[in-house]
């Protein structure tokens, strides 16, 4: 079938898939679906030219429109490319057909996203930098938008696991709004240097053991006999902010190639939480689905809180991001560290709104994520699924009352602002719970 008219571009991918799946079975070989940064398909592959390969282009050409090209552009062998068999095997391709579709076709179409920003979303989590040194729990605190309280309550949740004698590294990732060093520290005790500084400096070998000592102060907000808060705050005391945002998210070169954003970024975490002793690392990500949060939340081996409210916005933001971690091959690998938090939840009618978060959280999950099966299978294998009211699945959210006390909570700059009775009152819990998470003492 032609296409005469516009063919958007869901539906070139739909079409592209629909001829793939018809096609690729019978044919046999190797299938990589490529879609570029404008969205235009190709399909390389290694069976060999000939009819039946010439059909395949001729369908993929006609019903592809302005997503598409020529039959010749539109097929790829691998002697188009100087090296095919690195897309065969790139990192970054998965099943373009979901598990249990025609085996024929499922283990060898592959999708190969070429995508300027958001492959961090969908790429595996990394390994630990040092597997012979002992890594300290992380936690990132996460909301698919802004305005929740996340800054605020992970600066109440380093203050209480502190108070208990643990030592916090907080590292500040929220690059483009950072707050958590004026939030935590005076202005006078700001370190030389910030995150944006290490990542120019290390992009051109600079990250020496001078400018990682002086990436880190101590928060005046917990006695110096208890733990300790030792922030590292996005920007230290230079200038020349912008400039620095506009380089910080490229890859850099290395020895051994080059390293993306989101290594650079955890050998650096890796580094700091050794040099500063850590017992725990708290990540503030930046909202929404940006690059920092995709391996903020996915990539490094952290437990992620996933902040939000009962409101249809919020889970619109997180059904968009779920519908693509459905797909993500390595989801195991860290659908069981997310956790949701209900954020400034009212004081009026408290129950009947964690009941309608909790509700609308469990659909979600249940949806995207969970397995459609109960909790055991024949030959007790166990199954990534959970009841509505099992206070231990992802969907049950942590809580955190939203409290005139928060609101004002500037420890730094007004400490008598926010009385500490109020502030328990509000988000005590919620710490408790955090410290239970990552298997640390609170102190309230």
């Amino acid at each position: 079938m032609t296409f005469t008219s516009i063919v958007r571009f869901d539906e070139a991918f739909a079409h592209a898939r629909a001829i793939l799946a018809a096609h690729a079975g019978r044919l046999g070989g190797r299938f990589v679906l490529i879609r570029d940064v404008q969205g235009c398909i190709s399909v390389l592959t290694d069976i060999a030219p000939g009819a039946d390969a010439t059909a395949l282009a001729q369908a993929l050409s006609t019903q592809l429109g302005a997503f598409g090209g020529t039959p010749e552009e539109v097929l790829l062998f691998p002697d188009d490319f100087f090296d095919a068999e690195r897309l065969f095997r790139s990192p970054d391709a998965r099943p373009l057909f979901p598990p249990g579709h025609d085996e024929a076709v499922a283990g060898h179409v592959l999708l190969l996203e070429r995508e300027i920003t958001g492959l961090d979303w969908m790429r595996a989590p990394l390994p630990v930098p040092d597997a012979s040194g002992k890594e300290a729990p992380r936690m990132t605190f996460f909301g698919v938008k802004g305005g929740v309280g996340r800054s605020t309550a992970l600066t109440l949740a380093a203050r209480a696991l502190a108070r208990a004698g643990s030592r916090v590294l907080i590292v500040d990732l929220d690059l483009e709004s950072p707050g958590l060093g004026p939030l935590l520290l005076p202005a006078d005790s700001t370190p030389r240097f910030g995150i944006l500084d290490y990542l120019v400096e290390e992009a051109v070998g600079q990250d020496d053991d001078a400018l990682l000592s002086d990436m880190v102060a101590r928060s005046p907000l917990v006695e110096p006999d208890r733990g300790a808060i030792l922030v590292a705050p996005a920007t230290g005391v230079g200038g020349h902010y912008l400039a620095k945002l506009g380089r910080a998210y490229q890859s850099a070169a290395s020895t051994d190639g080059a390293r993306e954003l989101a290594e650079r970024v955890d050998r650096m975490i890796s580094r700091l939480s050794r040099r500063e002793d850590a017992d725990v690392v708290l990540i503030d990500s930046r909202a929404g689905l940006h690059d920092v949060a995709a391996f903020a939340v996915t990539r490094l081996r952290a437990q992620s809180l996933l902040f939000g409210a009962a409101a249809e916005p919020m889970f619109h933001g997180y059904r968009l991001l779920f519908e693509e971690w459905r797909d993500h091959p390595n989801l195991s690998a860290f659908r069981d560290k997310l956790r949701m938090v209900a954020a400034l939840v009212p004081e009026a009618d408290r129950t009947a709104y964690l009941d309608r978060f909790l509700a609308a959280s469990h659909h979600l999950f249940s949806t995207t994520l969970y397995e459609a099966a109960p909790a055991q299978v024949a030959g007790g294998e166990a199954r990534f699924h959970f009841d509505l009211h099992d206070a231990t699945a992802p969907h049950h959210p942590l809580a955190i009352s939203w409290s005139r006390a928060l609101q004002e909570f500037d420890p730094v700059s007004r400490p008598g602002a926010a009385p500490d009775a109020r502030v328990i009152e509000a988000a005590g819990a919620f710490c408790s719970q955090v410290g239970a998470l990552l298997k640390r003492e609170v102190a309230l």
